[in-house]
């Protein structure tokens, strides 16, 4: 998933927005994509920061509409090529940002139509934007949605109870442990009376010119059982480079910039969508792990991925 903030003093947090137009498309490897464009209509402020700058002393709704700031966000919305008519199974091969529509917009799941003729323009979501630093820049994500009314969260993702029941049951050999209660979240508060002024935007906070493509996290699962890992010796270490000779480990600001030092005929966006596509290959290959849990060589394989598909010459 991939979004940006079209302001670049916008700030952090949880937002609501209204729907100003959706549209649907694929990626590159032909996955069924929706796309929102979004307007910031209140800011939820709750640290001390934003308490002390609005006079207020309990987390509230602040009115943001007046600020025109909007966010357009990519939703990858099942893991099936739809181009070679593959068929899209709720519970098979959807992703996060199907039923997370689902539960914002209202959405039934069943039929593609409103995407297309704007008919869920007009709704008021929830979402939680974070920044994200890719190449060097700094720009907004949205990081999770919901519809509006829910509670403030800033949590990414959670399985629904029967998911976790099933994760629970793969531990194996672990030893069960109490566990702390969960704090309890209390209800937003009515927001204060009048629209106090916007505070300083934050030194850290800036948005690119060109918004990297993210991929749609999911949530970790439990771990399994694996066989243990025997770390080379320092008389057979293990080569540092692939048989391409490009390096077995990098990071995401490594694996986009070879790319895209790389990319021939094909434009940056092609780029993009295949990079999030090989993003979604390597997770779904590693137990559905999230981008945050992506090591070294996680990132060479989206790299090496993008490489395979777009048949890229690394010069």
């Amino acid at each position: 998933m991939s979004s940006k903030m079209t302001i670049e003093n916008s700030r952090p947090g949880n937002y609501k927005f209204e729907v100003l137009e959706t549209g649907l498309g694929t990626t590159k490897k032909g996955y069924p994509q929706a796309t929102l464009r979004l307007k910031a209509t209140h800011f939820y402020a709750e640290d001390k920061t934003h308490l002390d700058h609005y006079g207020i002393e309990e987390p509230a709704w602040i009115d943001w509409a007046d600020y025109d700031e909007e966010i357009i966000t990519f939703c990858v919305l099942f893991k099936a090529n739809v181009d070679n008519g593959e068929q899209l199974v709720p519970g098979e091969n959807d992703l996060f940002w199907y039923n997370a529509l689902k539960e914002a917009l209202g959405w039934d799941g069943t039929s593609f139509d409103d995407f297309q003729t704007g008919g869920f323009n007009g709704n008021v979501i929830q979402a939680w934007i974070a920044e994200d630093t890719y190449e060097g820049k700094t720009k907004l994500e949205v990081k999770s949605i919901s519809a509006e009314g829910a509670p403030v969260s800033r949590e990414l993702r959670k399985v629904d109870d029967a998911k976790l029941k099933s994760m629970n049951s793969l531990i194996v050999g672990a030893k069960k442990s109490a566990s702390k209660p969960g704090k309890p979240t209390a209800a937003a508060p009515a927001p204060p009376k009048g629209k106090p002024g916007k505070p300083s935007p934050s030194a850290s906070a800036s948005a690119p010119s060109t918004p990297a493509p993210e991929a749609p996290a999911t949530p970790s699962p439990a771990p399994t059982p694996s066989a243990p890992t025997v770390e080379p010796s320092e008389e057979s270490e293990a080569p540092s480079t692939n048989s391409k000779g490009l390096p077995k480990e990098t990071d995401k600001d490594g694996a986009w910039g070879l790319l895209i030092g790389n990319k021939g005929a094909n434009s940056d966006s092609d780029i993009g969508e295949a990079f999030v596509a090989s993003m979604l290959e390597v997770a779904e290959n590693n137990d559905d792990i999230g981008e945050d849990k992506f090591t070294g060589e996680h990132w060479a394989l989206v790299r090496d991925n993008v490489i395979r598909d777009l048949a890229l010459t690394v010069a």
